[in-house]
């Protein structure tokens, strides 16, 4: 059985096969590489995710894949991919999980996120986002330095 490779700190990611747009339909699976995160609180999270993201498995697809634009989406089943990923509770020094993963996905939401500093939602921590639904884990990844 493989187990996530979880640390607390960024890292990078392999690069699969480029999506096209049309891969997002409702019901498609389609696979996606890059990096999890799972946030327990909103001390360790940056950007305008602080409090929509906290205590959800988001996804960020590696700098190549045509998928979400490249922005960052959760699952909306949180429980299952927190099970599926190994996710334990974090100690009161490890405020967040993160690990690399090749994954399929489903049901990828199809908001419009791309956000700039200036606007309301980033200032306020409030920004929505795009959800999928996580459907297997193919491969975890190690980081390298």
């Amino acid at each position: 059985m493989l187990l996530p490779f979880l640390l607390t700190g960024c890292g990078t990611s392999e690069k699969s096969n480029l999506f096209d747009e049309n891969s997002q339909t409702e019901g498609a699976i389609i696979e996606v590489t890059g990096d999890y995160s799972y946030y327990q609180t909103t001390d360790a999270l940056a950007g305008p995710y602080r409090e929509t993201a906290v205590n959800r498995v988001c996804f960020k697809p590696a700098q190549m894949e045509n998928i979400n634009n490249g922005q960052l989406f959760c699952f909306s089943n949180t429980q299952e991919v927190v099970d599926i990923l190994n996710i334990k509770e974090a100690s009161d020094d490890c405020k967040k999980y993160r690990g690399i993963a090749k994954v399929k996905i489903k049901n990828l939401s199809n908001k419009i996120t791309d956000y700039s500093k200036t606007d309301t939602c980033v200032k306020n921590g409030n920004c929505e986002f795009n959800e999928a639904e996580l459907v297997e884990v193919i491969k975890f990844y190690e980081n390298t330095p």
